[in-house]
């Protein structure tokens, strides 16, 4: 989960989700959260988006791969590729990594920047889980993106009954 117990916070609740490169994991993260919280009417308590440690893929759409399983999951991926910044860190309350090298990347940007943001591993609210990261599946083939929308629907989902319990939402 995160290091410490959040504070109550006045809606929006401000999540991003963060990967390397943001046209993979982060990105279906953020379309499956966005989802989750529609579904469950809450679309007005959160600001949700996505960014990558690397700036790479800067200006990209998500990858093939990954907009095709999000499709076939109902959901239509449109988020652009963007860097993390230090002011994500200072902008929202939970930026949540795929994995631990881009989650000490972030640590190390609030270190040197400063920040309030809780950071976290976002396969820690996996019910169940015992994993603490997201197989980046780009070098993969597709079966890879499918098994990544599989870890992240269901880490979402156990990130948002984590949140509706913190912000008695």
């Amino acid at each position: 989960m995160f290091e410490s117990t959040p504070e109550p916070i006045i809606p929006p609740i401000k999540v991003l989700f963060f990967c390397l490169g943001n046209i993979c994991r982060s990105p279906l993260a953020e379309g499956i959260f966005r989802q989750e919280v529609e579904q469950a009417g809450l679309s007005a308590s959160f600001q949700i988006d996505s960014a990558g440690t690397s700036g790479n893929n800067a200006g990209s759409l998500p990858d093939p791969r990954a907009r095709r399983v999000a499709s076939e999951n109902g959901l239509e991926l449109t988020h652009i590729a963007r860097q993390l910044t230090a002011e994500d860190l200072k902008g929202f309350h939970y930026l949540l990594a795929a994995d631990m090298r881009n989650l000490n990347y972030a640590k190390e940007l609030k270190q040197l920047n400063g920040g309030s943001g809780k950071l976290g591993l976002l396969r820690r609210f996996e019910a169940g889980g015992t994993a603490d990261e997201i197989p980046d599946p780009y070098f993969g083939e597709y079966e890879g993106f499918v098994e990544c929308y599989k870890v992240v629907n269901a880490c979402c989902k156990g990130l948002l009954k984590y949140l509706r319990e913190v912000h008695q939402l």
